[in-house]
């Protein structure tokens, strides 16, 4: 397997993995059959796997599964499935479910918004060191929506550099960086 998906080399080894139950194999099959990466791409086909991985509540399926409906990516969007695979991560203490469970339910127009939760798990996914969870608490404090303090997102910022952050978003993010030297001097 590279970077969660399967190669043809290991396709077969992964998929005796997946057929015996095991979630992890499961998870880097369903995602490799949706992106088509090492096997050809079978939607119907990567969903069944990664379905069977989420049933075991396996983060990486939750949270690749979850992004699968946010999306629609080759399906119809479905924010109410999205949520409720970002949750059970999420209560795992997923930072990444973590925050687009909080982006959901404080931004998403295709659910009922609910403030004070998004605001409770964008701030705990800020809290493990996730930056685009810190910028989004930042625009909440400067827009007068929570009290997130120029300390805390200098503690969430050294979180960050403390572990390799494994949210593709926050990657993107940490690489870039610009928003950052915006909010230093509008934080409280």
């Amino acid at each position: 397997m590279v970077h969660g998906y399967v190669t043809k080399k290991s396709l077969n080894s992964v998929r005796k993995k997946a057929e015996k139950g095991d979630m992890v194999a499961q998870c880097y099959l369903g995602v490799s059959y949706l992106d088509g990466q090492g096997v050809e791409k079978d939607v119907n086909e990567g969903l069944k796997w990664l379905k069977m991985s989420a049933d075991q509540n396996y983060e990486i399926a939750l949270v690749s599964l979850g992004r699968f409906y946010m999306y629609g990516v080759d399906v119809d969007r479905d924010v109410d499935k999205a949520t409720k695979c970002f949750r059970k991560a999420a209560e795992k203490g997923n930072s990444e479910a973590q925050l687009y469970l909080g982006q959901i339910l404080l931004y998403d127009k295709d659910v009922e918004q609910n403030e004070a939760e998004g605001i409770f798990w964008l701030k705990k996914s800020a809290e493990d060191g996730c930056p685009v969870a810190n910028i989004n608490m930042c625009e909440l404090c400067h827009n007068g929506k929570t009290d997130w303090s120029l300390d805390q997102f200098k503690a969430s910022m050294e979180q960050t550099k403390l572990k390799s952050y494994p949210c593709e978003e926050c990657e993107n993010f940490i690489e870039t960086g610009e928003r950052l030297k915006c909010f230093f001097g509008k934080a409280k």
